[in-house]
């Protein structure tokens, strides 16, 4: 992979991963260098969650058999439609999800919150009354009752 240009540096748009030897990944983000380090340190340190085509083409064939290009710039608030388009368009190998969905992260302090309001929303549900359950009764065979009629 070739270095990748500081010039990116809190640049947003779309970006394509590609394999010298055929498939390739869409992206987006809203650094583009931060972004492309990412994958490129996860591909170095075999960690990368896309094992199936970057991961491999990088373990079989070497750093320099995936390079990468900038689709397009575009401001952030178009990324995930424009991230969408591309998929749709162009019909990349390496993608794994076929729809850009990113929800917003939360932090640890915020799902902590969540959890304690779940919790509580638990605690103040008012408790079923302990009741003896009710004897079942037989159920009377219908064929039976008509057969003596």
């Amino acid at each position: 992979m070739k270095t990748i240009s500081s010039d990116l540096k809190n640049k947003s748009g779309i970006y394509k991963i590609y394999s010298i030897f055929g498939g390739f990944y869409i992206g987006s983000s809203v650094n583009l260098y931060t972004r492309l380090c990412d994958h490129q340190s996860k591909l170095f340190s075999a960690t990368h969650y896309n094992r199936g085509g970057l991961q491999y083409n990088f373990d079989k064939y070497g750093p320099e058999a995936l390079d990468y290009e900038i689709l397009e710039f575009c401001v952030k608030t178009e990324l995930l439609q424009k991230e969408q388009h591309y998929i749709d368009t162009l019909n990349p190998d390496f993608n794994i999800r076929r729809i850009v969905n990113r929800e917003p992260k939360m932090t640890i302090p915020e799902a902590l919150k969540i959890l304690d309001e779940a919790f509580l929303n638990i605690a103040k549900m008012p408790e079923v009354p302990n009741t003896k359950p009710r004897k079942a009764r037989p159920i009377k065979n219908c064929h039976e009752k008509h057969a003596k009629d």
